[in-house]
Parts: structure tokens; C-alpha cells; sequence
């Protein structure tokens, strides 16, 4: 059975666009030999780190994605830390009532609009308008 899982990987920020790029295909074509198929391959960017990874300020986040047999996640784990170019990656399963990290939700969600105006946040993200349809 396949499920939907969701990836953000932080690599290491000295890398040029195209080393990024074939880092991040070369991920995807770790998930697809798990026997997953990538449906997302989102390059966010370089971007500071709440705190230092191995002496980094900044690193460059990739979201994935994807979906996968349940069993082979353990696999691609281990395979994502033995990358040396991997600061830090982490593998959730994605559920139905998660928001969408899209390319224009996560713009929405960066700007200066969404502290301004709090009621906006749930407008783009999807916020339920009352207890009873948050429960179904």
C-alpha cells in the first residue's frame, strides 16, 4: 500500500545551483529505487537556520513530496543520513487535512500581510469556520 509523505531535507549552503539541483534529483532517485514515486520536488532556497548545524548559518531547504511504500521509509532514512551534502532531513506522513506547503502558499505565508492581519492566515490556509467542520 502506498501512503503520501511529505520531506524537507536542509543541504549544505555552500553548494552552487547546479550541485543543489543534481543533489536534489539525486534524492529523488533514491525515493524512486524505495520503490516511491516523487509527486513534488520544491527547491525552497538558501535560508537561515533557527541554530548552528555543523558550524552553518544558513542552509538550503528542498520539500519532496511523495509517495511510498510503508516499509521503505526506514531505508531512505538511513540513506539521508549517510549523505555528507544532508544536514538534516525529516519524513512525515502527510494526512488529508494538512495545508499544502505549495509554492504560493508558503510566499502567503512569509509575507508581511500574514502578521498584520491574523483572520488572513486561516483564509489562505484553509481554516475551518466552526468546531463541527473541523471534526469531520
Amino acid at each position: 500500500m502506498l501512503r503520501k509523505y511529505e520531506s524537507v531535507i536542509i543541504l549544505d549552503p555552500d553548494l552552487s545551483e547546479q550541485e543543489t539541483e543534481a543533489e536534489a534529483n539525486s534524492i529523488a532517485d533514491l525515493i524512486k529505487e524505495n520503490g516511491g514515486e516523487v509527486i513534488t520536488k520544491d527547491i525552497w532556497g538558501r535560508r537561515p537556520l533557527c541554530y548552528r548545524i555543523n558550524r552553518k548559518d544558513y542552509g538550503i531547504f528542498v520539500l519532496y513530496v511523495f509517495e511510498s511504500p510503508t516499509g521503505s521509509n526506514s531505508v531512505l532514512d538511513r540513506q539521508l543520513k549517510l549523505k555528507e551534502r544532508v544536514l538534516r532531513h525529516l519524513i512525515v506522513n502527510k494526512d488529508k487535512y494538512a495545508p499544502d506547503m505549495s509554492q504560493a502558499a508558503r510566499e502567503y505565508a512569509t509575507s508581511p500581510q500574514i502578521f498584520s492581519d491574523p483572520a488572513a492566515f486561516g483564509e489562505a490556509f484553509g481554516e475551518p469556520e466552526s468546531l463541527e467542520e473541523a471534526l469531520l
